[in-house]
């Protein structure tokens, strides 16, 4: 690689890993107003317990899944066998996967959860690695300029939203189903699934909302 094709990697790695940062600070935010509204209103125990304890080991932890993903994302382009990245850092991926960390791993539909998050894993990386070899493909100076060119039109980010969206909506069924499976901290017992449902659900909606802004604004399909 050039030196400016080094410089516009790194730009573009910076972009997309600061546009993932946000949205998980804002569904924090929005999460602890659904915990406000569930145990009336701001101080309570519980959103005490949340702000203080849950939502700062969420976000570290989910930081260190995005770096994570972008930096398997880069190894794609150079190692395109996608399930032998997958496989080989996916240990790694689940020490901080906010699913996994509510759930009892001896429970029996564990392994099931276990494989779908997996599938989520690979997901992201492929979706991550379009993104970042977008740089190739024109200019670029925001995270929707590198959306546009990785996916040109909304039909394409739709897709790539719904899939995700499938896989997680398949998690929270099965939880559900099973909800002996969780586990939280006493205080926050009853949310664990509010916790998981709600940022999973926020997220998903904030990036099909945000598909207005990276195409219809530009005069995108």
């Amino acid at each position: 690689m050039t030196e400016d094709a080094v410089a516009d990697l790194e730009r573009a790695k910076q972009l997309v890993r600061d546009t993932y940062r946000e949205e998980i600070k804002l569904g924090l935010r929005h999460v602890s107003k659904v915990i406000q509204k569930e145990t009336f209103g701001l101080g309570s125990p519980i959103d005490l317990a949340f702000k203080l304890g849950v939502a700062p080991d969420i976000r570290k932890k989910v930081h260190k899944q995005i770096d994570l993903i972008l930096d398997n994302a880069i190894k794609l382009d150079s190692d395109s066998d996608i399930e032998i990245l997958t496989n080989g850092n996916f240990d790694h991926y689940i020490k901080y996967d906010l699913t996994i960390s509510y759930l009892r791993k001896r429970h029996e539909a564990f392994n099931e959860i276990k494989n779908i998050v997996k599938e989520i894993f690979k997901h992201r990386i492929v979706v991550a690695q379009q993104l970042l070899n977008a740089y190739k493909k024109g200019n670029f100076e925001t995270y929707e300029d590198l959306a546009r060119l990785a996916l040109p039109n909304r039909e394409m980010a739709e897709k790539a939203l719904d899939d995700e969206l499938e896989l997680s909506n398949k998690v929270i069924n099965i939880v559900k189903k099973n909800p002996d499976i969780m586990f939280a901290p006493v205080i926050l017992q009853d949310f664990g699934l509010i916790i998981v449902e709600q940022l999973m659900n926020y997220g998903n909606n904030r990036k099909k909302s945000n598909l207005d802004k990276i195409y219809y604004n530009n005069g995108g399909n």
